[in-house]
């Protein structure tokens, strides 16, 4: 623990308690010229970026502080400076400085059946639904109990629900190019988010580049947060589950899984899915070249 001498305000902290979360605010007094140390020493060492362990909240080491502001206690302790340009030099006080520390529940991931996040970075998790409307041809379609088609112009539409998977990993130093590339437009091969393989597409990614400060040498190296998107589609018909490569055949009344092929009059290309399919995984993994 550093040489810093503080102290907690009266009133300080509060919390607040909701069904699914705690948070809380506390306020220190801290001599002027020790508020970076002070608030290096609350995010935690500086040694290794993105490894910081921050100082826990009491009694709740799942609880850290996200948000730090700080400003003079007595702006009327201003010391009179001169400076030419504001670069030069902050204001400078001769009483204390207010610093305000925002603390939540922080955890390294959000789910415990999805990828895990490495060491330093974190994994959060949510989710929201799509509909997909599919168009099924009525002359493959019977009345219940006869053997009558619903006809060729009868219009029929299968909503099929989906649900989008968005896993944003945070304080990355080293994103996986090469894998947010390639994985791109393809299902996944094994499971993953319990999903059963070729059920989720993976959509894409939206980064961010973040810097993140030590407070007293400026910026430090930069870190990049990624949001990905995965589409599940999952299609149940008795015992079978059918993904993204499936479509609905007349003929036979059931959900099939397609594969591309070649133009009329060429050998058929049996080989290839309608949709290709990757390690989802890889996502997950830093890329140092």
């Amino acid at each position: 623990m550093p040489q810093i001498p503080f102290q907690e305000l009266s009133g300080s902290p509060e919390e607040t308690y909701t069904t699914d979360d705690f948070t809380a605010i506390r306020k220190f007094l801290v001599p002027w010229a020790d508020r970076y140390d002070f608030a290096d020493w609350l995010r935690g060492a500086t040694d290794v970026f993105g490894s910081r362990e921050s100082i826990a909240y009491p009694n709740r080491p799942d609880v850290e502080p996200y948000e730090i502001h700080i400003k003079p206690f007595d702006a009327a302790s201003l010391k009179m400076t001169g400076m030419d340009t504001p670069s030069d030099a902050l204001n400078s006080y001769s009483s204390f400085a207010l610093v305000t520390v925002y603390y939540k529940i922080l955890t390294s991931q959000d789910l415990e059946e999805g990828p895990t996040a490495e060491s330093g970075t974190r994994l959060t998790y949510r989710i929201n639904f799509q509909l997909q409307s599919v168009n099924i041809e009525g002359d493959g379609l019977y009345w219940n109990g006869s053997t009558t088609s619903l006809g060729a112009d009868a219009e029929v539409v299968k909503t099929v629900p989906l649900t989008e998977h968005i896993l944003t990993w945070k304080q990355v130093l080293f994103p996986p190019w090469t894998a947010m590339r390639e994985l791109q437009g393809k299902v996944n091969s094994v499971e993953f988010l319990d999903c059963p393989p070729g059920t989720l597409l993976y959509e894409g990614v939206g980064v961010n580049k973040l810097f993140r400060s030590d407070l007293q040498d400026g910026a430090s190296e930069f870190c990049w947060q990624l949001e990905y998107r995965f589409l599940q589609r999952i299609i149940y018909q008795g015992a079978s589950r059918y993904g993204w490569n499936a479509v609905y055949r007349k003929e036979t009344g059931k959900w099939e899984n397609v594969l591309l092929g070649k133009s009329a009059g060429y050998e058929l290309d049996t080989g290839t899915p309608f949709y290709e399919s990757g390690d989802f995984n890889a996502l997950f993994v830093s890329e140092i070249s």
